[in-house]
Protein backbone atom coordinates (compact mmCIF):
# COMPACT_ATOMS: atom_id res chain seq x y z
CA UNK A 1 0.00 0.00 0.00
CA UNK A 2 3.05 2.19 0.76
CA UNK A 3 4.23 1.92 -2.46
CA UNK A 4 1.34 2.45 -4.63
CA UNK A 5 0.84 5.96 -2.14
CA UNK A 6 4.66 6.70 -2.95
CA UNK A 7 3.79 6.11 -7.01
CA UNK A 8 1.03 9.02 -6.65
CA UNK A 9 2.91 11.71 -4.84
CA UNK A 10 6.02 11.09 -7.02
CA UNK A 11 3.17 11.39 -10.03
CA UNK A 12 1.73 14.30 -8.47
CA UNK A 13 5.08 16.20 -8.33
CA UNK A 14 6.11 15.14 -11.55
CA UNK A 15 2.75 16.82 -12.85
CA UNK A 16 3.25 19.76 -10.61
CA UNK A 17 7.09 20.92 -10.73
CA UNK A 18 6.42 23.74 -13.13
CA UNK A 19 4.87 25.26 -10.35
CA UNK A 20 7.18 24.66 -8.23
CA UNK A 21 9.28 26.08 -10.26
CA UNK A 22 7.71 29.57 -10.25
CA UNK A 23 9.32 30.05 -6.84
CA UNK A 24 12.75 31.02 -8.51
CA UNK A 25 11.04 34.47 -8.63
CA UNK A 26 10.58 35.47 -5.11
CA UNK A 27 12.79 37.91 -4.22
CA UNK A 28 14.15 36.78 -0.98
CA UNK A 29 16.94 33.67 -1.31
CA UNK A 30 16.61 30.57 1.05
CA UNK A 31 18.82 29.51 3.88
CA UNK A 32 18.49 25.88 3.16
CA UNK A 33 21.74 23.90 3.37
CA UNK A 34 21.14 20.77 0.88
CA UNK A 35 24.01 18.77 0.74
CA UNK A 36 22.93 15.63 0.27
CA UNK A 37 20.56 14.17 -2.45
CA UNK A 38 17.83 12.99 0.62
CA UNK A 39 18.07 16.79 1.24
CA UNK A 40 16.83 18.13 -2.23
CA UNK A 41 14.46 15.64 -2.90
CA UNK A 42 13.12 16.23 0.88
CA UNK A 43 13.17 19.73 -0.31
CA UNK A 44 11.26 19.02 -3.75
CA UNK A 45 8.78 17.59 -2.02
CA UNK A 46 8.16 20.44 0.80
CA UNK A 47 8.25 22.90 -1.51
CA UNK A 48 5.56 21.21 -3.33
CA UNK A 49 3.47 20.90 -0.05
CA UNK A 50 4.03 24.76 1.00
CA UNK A 51 2.82 25.44 -2.38
CA UNK A 52 -0.50 24.05 -1.87
CA UNK A 53 -0.76 25.03 1.56
CA UNK A 54 -0.19 28.52 0.37
CA UNK A 55 -2.43 28.32 -2.71
CA UNK A 56 -5.19 27.96 0.56
CA UNK A 57 -4.82 31.25 1.74
CA UNK A 58 -5.05 30.93 4.85
CA UNK A 59 -3.32 31.26 8.40
CA UNK A 60 -0.71 28.97 9.01
CA UNK A 61 1.29 28.23 12.40
CA UNK A 62 4.41 26.55 10.96
CA UNK A 63 5.57 25.28 14.09
CA UNK A 64 2.66 23.12 14.34
CA UNK A 65 2.69 21.85 10.91
CA UNK A 66 5.90 21.07 10.55
CA UNK A 67 5.24 19.13 14.27
CA UNK A 68 2.44 17.55 12.01
CA UNK A 69 4.89 15.92 9.59
CA UNK A 70 7.14 14.88 11.74
CA UNK A 71 4.17 13.17 13.81
CA UNK A 72 2.71 11.48 10.71
CA UNK A 73 6.26 10.82 9.54
CA UNK A 74 7.34 8.84 12.70
CA UNK A 75 3.73 7.19 12.40
CA UNK A 76 2.93 9.10 16.43
CA UNK A 77 -0.11 9.19 17.77
CA UNK A 78 -1.63 12.87 16.62
CA UNK A 79 -1.76 15.07 19.61
CA UNK A 80 -5.36 15.81 18.74
CA UNK A 81 -8.32 13.31 19.17
CA UNK A 82 -10.24 12.11 16.63
CA UNK A 83 -12.73 14.27 17.46
CA UNK A 84 -10.96 17.14 17.54
CA UNK A 85 -9.72 16.54 14.52
CA UNK A 86 -13.31 16.34 13.46
CA UNK A 87 -14.37 19.73 14.94
CA UNK A 88 -11.33 21.38 13.83
CA UNK A 89 -11.81 20.39 9.90
CA UNK A 90 -15.20 21.33 9.93
CA UNK A 91 -14.58 24.50 11.55
CA UNK A 92 -11.89 25.06 8.87
CA UNK A 93 -14.18 23.98 6.08
CA UNK A 94 -16.28 26.89 7.01
CA UNK A 95 -14.07 30.07 7.00
CA UNK A 96 -12.72 28.42 3.85
CA UNK A 97 -16.18 28.54 2.59
CA UNK A 98 -16.45 32.37 3.67
CA UNK A 99 -13.19 33.24 2.35
CA UNK A 100 -14.06 31.73 -0.82
CA UNK A 101 -17.74 33.28 -1.11
CA UNK A 102 -15.69 36.59 -0.12
CA UNK A 103 -13.21 36.22 -2.96
CA UNK A 104 -16.09 35.60 -5.60
CA UNK A 105 -18.12 38.95 -4.42
CA UNK A 106 -14.90 40.75 -4.94
CA UNK A 107 -14.21 39.34 -8.31
CA UNK A 108 -18.13 40.04 -9.20
CA UNK A 109 -17.65 43.74 -8.25
CA UNK A 110 -14.44 43.55 -10.32
CA UNK A 111 -16.15 41.89 -13.34
CA UNK A 112 -18.89 44.72 -13.39
CA UNK A 113 -16.31 47.89 -12.90
CA UNK A 114 -14.59 46.13 -15.94
CA UNK A 115 -17.67 46.08 -17.88
CA UNK A 116 -18.78 49.82 -17.30
CA UNK A 117 -15.09 50.54 -18.00
CA UNK A 118 -14.77 48.86 -21.46
CA UNK A 119 -17.66 50.51 -22.46
CA UNK A 120 -17.05 53.74 -21.81
CA UNK A 121 -13.82 53.27 -23.04
CA UNK A 122 -15.40 51.92 -26.56
CA UNK A 123 -17.59 54.59 -26.52
CA UNK A 124 -15.23 56.73 -26.92
CA UNK A 125 -12.11 54.97 -28.94
CA UNK A 126 -14.52 54.79 -31.96
CA UNK A 127 -15.43 59.00 -32.26
CA UNK A 128 -11.24 58.51 -33.17
CA UNK A 129 -10.70 58.95 -36.87
CA UNK A 130 -8.60 55.84 -37.59
CA UNK A 131 -10.22 53.56 -35.18
CA UNK A 132 -12.94 51.06 -37.83
CA UNK A 133 -15.90 49.35 -35.83
CA UNK A 134 -17.54 46.67 -36.92
CA UNK A 135 -20.89 45.42 -36.38
CA UNK A 136 -20.26 42.87 -33.52
CA UNK A 137 -18.40 45.56 -31.74
CA UNK A 138 -14.94 44.72 -32.64
CA UNK A 139 -12.18 47.86 -32.96
CA UNK A 140 -9.16 48.05 -34.89
CA UNK A 141 -6.44 50.15 -36.22
CA UNK A 142 -5.09 49.15 -39.09
CA UNK A 143 -1.35 49.97 -38.40
CA UNK A 144 0.31 48.62 -41.23
CA UNK A 145 -1.55 47.02 -44.40
CA UNK A 146 -0.31 43.77 -45.73
CA UNK A 147 0.12 42.53 -49.15
CA UNK A 148 -0.35 38.86 -49.05
CA UNK A 149 -3.59 36.67 -48.81
CA UNK A 150 -6.36 36.62 -46.31
CA UNK A 151 -6.80 33.79 -44.01
CA UNK A 152 -10.17 31.62 -43.54
CA UNK A 153 -11.70 30.25 -41.07
CA UNK A 154 -10.25 27.04 -41.27
CA UNK A 155 -7.08 28.13 -41.45
CA UNK A 156 -3.96 28.03 -39.73
CA UNK A 157 -2.10 31.22 -39.10
CA UNK A 158 1.60 32.33 -37.81
CA UNK A 159 1.71 35.43 -36.17
CA UNK A 160 3.70 37.62 -33.17
CA UNK A 161 1.69 39.79 -30.72
CA UNK A 162 1.23 41.44 -27.54
CA UNK A 163 -1.43 41.88 -25.28
CA UNK A 164 -2.61 43.88 -22.51
CA UNK A 165 -5.58 44.89 -20.39
CA UNK A 166 -7.10 48.73 -20.74
CA UNK A 167 -4.74 50.02 -18.01
CA UNK A 168 -1.68 48.79 -20.09
CA UNK A 169 -0.74 45.91 -18.12
CA UNK A 170 1.03 43.02 -20.55
CA UNK A 171 -0.35 39.53 -19.52
CA UNK A 172 1.13 37.79 -22.79
CA UNK A 173 3.31 38.53 -25.56
CA UNK A 174 4.71 36.19 -28.47
CA UNK A 175 7.56 38.98 -28.78
CA UNK A 176 9.09 38.29 -25.51
CA UNK A 177 8.87 34.46 -25.69
CA UNK A 178 11.44 35.11 -28.53
CA UNK A 179 9.12 33.03 -31.21
CA UNK A 180 6.02 33.68 -33.28
CA UNK A 181 2.31 31.72 -32.12
CA UNK A 182 0.78 29.15 -34.14
CA UNK A 183 -3.02 28.41 -34.17
CA UNK A 184 -5.94 27.77 -35.58
CA UNK A 185 -8.42 30.64 -36.83
CA UNK A 186 -11.43 28.70 -35.54
CA UNK A 187 -9.48 27.84 -31.46
CA UNK A 188 -8.92 32.03 -30.51
CA UNK A 189 -11.56 33.90 -29.08
CA UNK A 190 -14.05 35.76 -31.35
CA UNK A 191 -12.25 39.11 -31.60
CA UNK A 192 -9.48 37.12 -33.01
CA UNK A 193 -11.29 35.45 -35.51
CA UNK A 194 -12.62 38.52 -37.05
CA UNK A 195 -9.88 40.32 -36.98
CA UNK A 196 -7.67 37.81 -38.39
CA UNK A 197 -9.95 37.28 -41.37
CA UNK A 198 -9.64 40.81 -42.23
CA UNK A 199 -5.96 41.15 -42.54
CA UNK A 200 -3.89 40.19 -45.08
CA UNK A 201 -0.51 38.23 -44.27
CA UNK A 202 2.45 41.29 -43.16
CA UNK A 203 -0.49 43.41 -41.96
CA UNK A 204 -0.35 45.05 -38.41
CA UNK A 205 -3.42 45.76 -36.57
CA UNK A 206 -4.33 47.08 -33.05
CA UNK A 207 -7.39 45.25 -31.69
CA UNK A 208 -9.48 46.46 -28.82
CA UNK A 209 -11.77 43.50 -27.99
CA UNK A 210 -14.52 44.06 -25.91
CA UNK A 211 -15.44 41.52 -23.31
CA UNK A 212 -18.20 39.64 -25.20
CA UNK A 213 -15.55 39.28 -28.13
CA UNK A 214 -12.81 37.75 -25.58
CA UNK A 215 -13.60 36.19 -22.36
CA UNK A 216 -16.46 37.59 -21.04
CA UNK A 217 -17.45 37.40 -17.21
CA UNK A 218 -15.32 34.18 -16.84
CA UNK A 219 -11.41 35.97 -15.36
CA UNK A 220 -8.35 34.07 -16.89
CA UNK A 221 -5.07 33.96 -15.65
CA UNK A 222 -3.75 37.47 -15.96
CA UNK A 223 -7.15 38.61 -17.04
CA UNK A 224 -10.28 39.85 -14.88
CA UNK A 225 -13.82 39.17 -15.50
CA UNK A 226 -14.87 41.44 -18.24
CA UNK A 227 -11.88 42.74 -19.18
CA UNK A 228 -11.57 44.47 -22.72
CA UNK A 229 -8.16 43.26 -24.10
CA UNK A 230 -5.91 45.83 -26.64
CA UNK A 231 -3.57 43.83 -29.11
CA UNK A 232 -0.91 44.50 -30.98
CA UNK A 233 -1.02 41.73 -33.91
CA UNK A 234 1.27 40.81 -36.59
CA UNK A 235 0.02 38.62 -39.59
CA UNK A 236 3.46 36.73 -40.39
CA UNK A 237 2.05 33.86 -42.57
CA UNK A 238 -0.95 31.51 -43.39
CA UNK A 239 0.59 27.75 -43.04
CA UNK A 240 0.18 24.54 -44.83
CA UNK A 241 -2.62 22.11 -43.11
CA UNK A 242 -1.22 19.50 -40.77
CA UNK A 243 1.44 21.57 -39.69
CA UNK A 244 2.73 21.87 -35.99
CA UNK A 245 1.38 24.12 -33.79
CA UNK A 246 3.09 26.50 -31.42
CA UNK A 247 0.11 27.37 -29.42
CA UNK A 248 -0.81 31.19 -27.85
CA UNK A 249 -1.90 31.06 -24.71
CA UNK A 250 -5.14 33.34 -26.19
CA UNK A 251 -6.50 29.84 -27.26
CA UNK A 252 -9.99 29.73 -26.50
Amino acid sequence: MKSVHLLVALTALTFLLPAVLTTAAFAEESKAVLDTETAKESYLVGLQLGDSIKSLNIEIDTAALSAAIEDVIAERTPALSEEELLATMQSLQGKMQKQQERMQEEMQTQSAENLKKAEAFLETNAKEANVVKTDSGLQYIVVKEGTGETPSASATVRVHYAGTLLDGTEFDSSYKRGAPAEFPVKGVIEGWQEALQLMKVGAQYKLFVPPDLAYGAQPRPGIPGNSLLVFEVELLEILPEQQSLNQSTIIQ
